[in-house]
């Protein structure tokens, strides 16, 4: 293997600073080592570590608090920061600077030795004692490229590698024993020695000889001639090979070789011809594997895409899905192990390292180990898809090739780059265009049909609704005759909140599919519908208030997921799409117009001005969110509906779209009654029950009974002979699901049980109630209007 820059390591004389005693841990050593450096803060010991375990705890400790802590663009802590973390019992790290090796050797005896012979060697380096080990700190020799644990080095140690720009150490406080500063130079640091080289991803229990190398039991020829053949195999020049073994020699040998025994041993082994067979030969013949060559490459080409994997970070979520986090150019991206994109990556950087693709095989076994490093040594994170919420801000990702978000607060919205929350992306999901300022909504109505100003703040309330994370979602249905521009409008506002390479699909026949879908999306938009089927109707419910939607695994017949997720929801058709009440009531209907010829636009035409418009209708989005989130804690509703959060969060933002207040719950309880209405007169047993009790003020018999009287009143005989008209044992079950709407017609159902004649079913005509959710009425400490209360 051909090395990137050959260096042997320079000489010069350390230096200390006479204000620094290096053996006091201090944080301001390292800024006087470092003057740009970025201090973060670690988990630590601090009320964030909840581990028991001592070894999980004390891992648990090492971690940044903040993802996203290596983009140094950010500022790190100030001195106040610093000490007010420490005394809450947290640690602090630093962000290794860029230019700067890391080498972590994780054994007391043989760093102590490597301690010792780097100052022997009078080489300018930082070094920190750790619990269980040593770190050495260098100028990059540019030979290490990427960040890898547990490797052989040239030298025959075994270590870790931290890389500037991407890693980070645990400095040295009060609040972390056993980890000093031991070694500080002042001066400008030495590029890191050639015989910390990376050769080969290996544990301590494979290293090929120990260290020490002891006359008495560990042969020191051999050792000297086996390491000279591997450094040849690794590609190693003759006099990068003299100069490694001569510091193995002298420093790690017990007793070093003399010159004439060293001078021959050499010799003799550099008559090793190179086999190719590099990592067979890097290991003792004792632990070399014995199995063909295809299976070695094979072995090995797995073991290269693992190593390329110690810099990213592998986690799972709830449902135990494996993600990784990983550093592309300035920014970090988070994707599913098995997607598409990860997968490109790894194989993208495999490439550029090694100049050939990995195999297949060698593929799904590296994913197969970063998986159970996900699952089992992996922490656990929320994802979020589009749309998050994190403290007092709302988080939504722009999904463009920077992986940049908007953040949204009380204060105003801004565009920023590594947000707090992470962020999943499906490759179905569209980039959005930047957010521009002093846009208004205003500019979106001549892309939108609708029929009135009622219909338009239901419009605005939906898109509000949909830019705010775990929260009820009312369902968009769309209903209008042919030429209405349903599907249009389906387009546009899902568009605005999630652009898809799917902007419109057709309804799922399960709700596996569903799941599946509402998993990879945020806005699921469904065009051309011709009504729901129960189950259908069933799924849609959960997706707008919460409820669990369930999958199996692919090829497995006994794991389930259960996906627990709301979305916002779109459905158009030409009629009645939603005819269950527990769906309408969760829904916001309009009825579009017909469009008349003369005043249709040509597609292309269309599209481009509202591409031309669309950043600046983000923007004005944005603004109302922000105000919603001003306003939001001093709002309360007198009486709440079922979608109270939707409600409350409209309401919210009613002073920032210079709404009349209280306005928007008079248009949605309006339109709230008007699609009650619409599902009772499509459902053939609200209108007979209607007709039953139009002449009666009581009614109470058995299921049998009743249905007898109520399938008098059927209009449509055929309607008896056919699904949508019930048997005595599914009565109760229509009647129950339709009872809200019969009791805002004033007719009262109870299903009195079980009786010595049988079940009881009873009917009781009263007054006509209102379904609004809310009244209007005086209080001497505050004033109510349309149902709304400032507090």
């Amino acid at each position: 293997m051909s090395k990137k820059k050959s260096a042997i390591g320079s000489s010069a004389e350390n230096s200390f600073p006479k204000n620094i005693i290096p053996n006091i841990p201090n944080f301001k050593i390292v800024k006087h080592i470092f003057p740009d450096t970025k201090i973060i803060k670690l988990i630590g010991y601090s009320a964030l570590n909840h581990e028991q375990d001592k070894p999980l705890r004390y891992k648990k400790a090492k971690a940044p608090v903040e993802k996203g802590f290596n983009d140094l663009t950010k500022p790190g802590l100030t001195d106040a920061e610093i000490e007010n973390w420490l005394s809450q019992n947290g640690w602090i790290g630093l962000v290794i600077p860029t230019g700067i090796d890391v080498i972590d050797i994780d054994d007391k005896q043989e760093g102590q030795l490597i301690f010792k012979a780097l100052q022997e060697a009078t080489l300018n380096f930082q070094a920190i004692e750790t619990v269980n080990g040593y770190q050495f700190i260098f100028k990059s020799s540019g030979r290490i490229s990427k960040q890898r644990a547990s490797f052989l080095m040239a030298g025959g140690f075994i270590g870790d590698y931290r890389l500037g720009g991407k890693g980070q150490i645990v400095l040295p406080t009060r609040n972390t024993p056993g980890r000093n500063w031991i070694h500080i130079c002042n001066k400008e640091l030495s590029e890191t020695p050639i015989f910390f080289d990376s050769i080969k991803k290996a544990n301590k229990e494979d290293r090929p000889f120990p260290i020490p190398v002891r006359e008495s039991l560990d042969g020191r020829n051999d050792v000297l001639y086996n390491h000279c053949c591997r450094l040849i195999e690794f590609g190693y020049k003759k006099v990068e090979i003299a100069f490694i073994l001569s510091f193995l020699n002298q420093n790690f040998f017990l007793p070093p070789l003399d010159k004439d025994e060293f001078n021959n041993t050499i010799k003799s082994a550099s008559k090793h011809v190179p086999s190719g067979a590099v990592y067979s030969k890097s290991l003792s013949p004792i632990q070399k594997n014995e199995n063909s060559e295809v299976d070695d490459e094979k072995r090995t080409q797995a073991q290269l895409l693992i190593e390329i994997g110690a810099d990213v970070e592998f986690f799972h979520t709830k449902e135990g899905e494996v993600f990784a986090h990983y550093k592309v150019n300035n920014h970090i991206e988070t994707r599913s192990i098995k997607s598409s994109g990860f997968k490109l990556w790894l194989t993208k950087e495999f490439y550029q390292e090694f100049q050939r693709p990995p195999g297949s095989q060698a593929l799904a076994d590296a994913l197969s180990v970063f998986e159970a490093k996900g699952v089992f040594d992996g922490e656990q994170y929320n994802i979020y898809t589009r749309v998050a919420e994190h403290g007092n801000a709302i988080y939504v990702d722009l999904c463009n090739e920077n992986w940049e978000a908007v953040e949204i607060t009380a204060e105003g919205w801004k565009v920023v780059s590594n947000p707090p929350v992470i962020f999943h992306r499906s490759s179905n999901m569209v980039a959005m265009p930047v957010p521009a300022r002093d846009g208004s909504l205003e500019e979106l109505k001549p892309f939108i049909n609708f029929r009135n100003e009622k219909e338009w703040k239901l419009i605005v309330a939906w898109l509000l609704a949909a830019l705010r994370p775990g929260s009820p979602y009312p369902i968009l249905t769309i209903q209008g005759e042919q030429g209405s521009a349903k599907s249009t409008n389906t387009k546009i506002l899902s568009s605005l909140i999630d652009p898809s390479a799917i902007p419109l699909r057709t309804i799922p026949t399960n709700e596996r599919d569903l799941a599946i879908a509402a998993k990879n999306s945020w806005v699921l938009a469904f065009d051309n519908l011709s009504g729901l089927s129960n189950g259908m109707s069933d799924a849609f419910c959960k997706l707008s208030t919460g409820g669990g939607l369930s999958t199996r695994k692919l090829y497995s017949d006994d794991e389930e997921t259960i996906f627990n997720i709301m979305r916002p929801v779109i459905l158009n058709g030409i009629d009645d799409i939603a005819k269950r009440q527990d769906l309408l009531d969760r829904s916001l209907v309009l009825f579009l117009p017909a469009i008349p010829p003369n005043e249709r636009k040509d597609e292309k035409t269309f599209w481009v001005n509202f591409d031309e418009v669309k950043p600046r209708v983000l923007g004005a989005l944005f603004d109302v969110v922000s105000g919603a989130l001003r306003e939001l804690p001093n709002i309360k509703l007198v009486t709440k509906p079922r979608m109270a959060d939707f409600a409350l969060w409209v309401t919210a933002a009613e002073s920032a779209l210079k709404w009349t207040k209280g306005s928007f719950m008079a248009v949605y309880d309006e339109n709230r009654n008007e699609a009650i209405e619409q599902g009772l007169e499509s459902d053939p047993v609200g209108v007979a029950v209607q007709a039953f009790m139009k002449n009666r003020f009581f009614w109470e018999d058995t299921v049998e009974k009743t249905l007898t009287e109520l399938t008098s009143f059927v209009g449509d005989e055929k309607t008896k002979y056919t699904n949508a008209w019930p048997t005595s044992r599914k009565l109760k079950e229509r009647l129950r699901r339709i009872a809200p709407a019969l009791r805002a017609k004033g007719i009262i159902f109870t299903d009195l049980g079980r009786k010595s004649t049988g079940s009881i079913l009873k009917f009781e005509k009263k007054g006509e109630t209102s379904s609004s959710s809310t009244l209007i009425t005086q209080s001497p400490q505050n004033q109510l209007f349309d149902g709304v209360e400032v507090v």
